[in-house]
């Protein structure tokens, strides 16, 4: 049985390279919604004799399945079948990729490859990342705390408590990043310091806020958080609701 060192020298001869093993950083597993986009945050290293080939005029390369003639990207090359860009700079190792229209036939795994002058020519057969296609976005999560400052989700509501409810989702496109909307049953009457605000918006997931002060009125009312994504051809959505349950002072409703 071969063990890691020997597999590790084995694929080097195959490259045509006496090296050590060059590490690079990927995620395992990405989710893609069908018609966004996804973005790979990536980050490699090269041997220090080949840091003079590591110029302007290198190109980074994402091959498909393991076929280097699978080549759907190259940062060189932009008549390739992936439409994408390179926003990491490759001078400073960052081979962060982002890559635009994700169809379901772009399920698969991918492995990075560097091309620079001289001798820097390698694939990173070691380590790759499995690109997931959904067909709809995931739902958000709703979460129900006391207060914004609290972080112990809550059950059940005291009346006249200060309430927040949170809902949050993964921004599985972060250059066209979707948007949550609360909607919740016409039985529902906020009081006039009720908000909703929208946390400022971070690479990998979206918040969204509803504050008001408990009331009677509001035992039973579902609160409903809608994630949309505005793609291209077609816009599409998920949901999640959480239902309230609000104690009177003195007796329980």
């Amino acid at each position: 049985m071969k063990t890691e060192k020997q597999i590790i020298l084995f694929i080097c001869l195959l490259q045509g390279v006496w090296c050590k093993y060059w590490p690079i950083s990927l995620p395992e597993k990405i989710e893609a919604l069908n018609g966004s986009c996804v973005t790979i945050n990536c980050t490699f290293t090269i041997d220090t004799k080949y840091d003079k080939d590591l110029t302007d005029s290198a190109a980074g390369v994402w091959i498909k399945d393991g076929d280097e003639a699978n080549r759907v990207f190259d940062s060189s090359r932009p008549e390739l079948s992936f439409k994408g860009e390179l926003t990491g700079k490759l001078k400073d190792m960052d081979c962060t990729t982002i890559f635009y229209g994700i169809t379901s036939n772009d399920k698969g795994k991918y492995k990075f490859r560097i091309e620079g002058n001289g001798g820097l020519k390698y694939t990173y057969e070691l380590k790759s990342v499995s690109i997931v296609v959904l067909a709809s976005p995931p739902k958000p999560t709703v979460q129900m705390f006391k207060d914004q400052m609290d972080g112990k989700v809550q059950k059940k509501v005291l009346e006249g408590s200060s309430m927040c409810l949170r809902c949050s989702a993964k921004t599985l496109c972060s250059s066209s990043p979707p948007t949550l909307t609360w909607s919740f049953t016409d039985r529902l009457h906020l009081n006039e310091n009720s908000r909703l605000q929208l946390d400022q918006q971070k690479q990998t997931e979206i918040i969204s806020d509803l504050n008001f002060t408990a009331t009677h009125l509001q035992h039973g009312v579902t609160f409903i958080c809608t994630i949309t994504y505005q793609l291209q051809q077609r816009i599409t959505t998920a949901q999640r609701n959480i239902t309230l349950h609000v104690q009177c002072k003195n007796k329980s409703i």
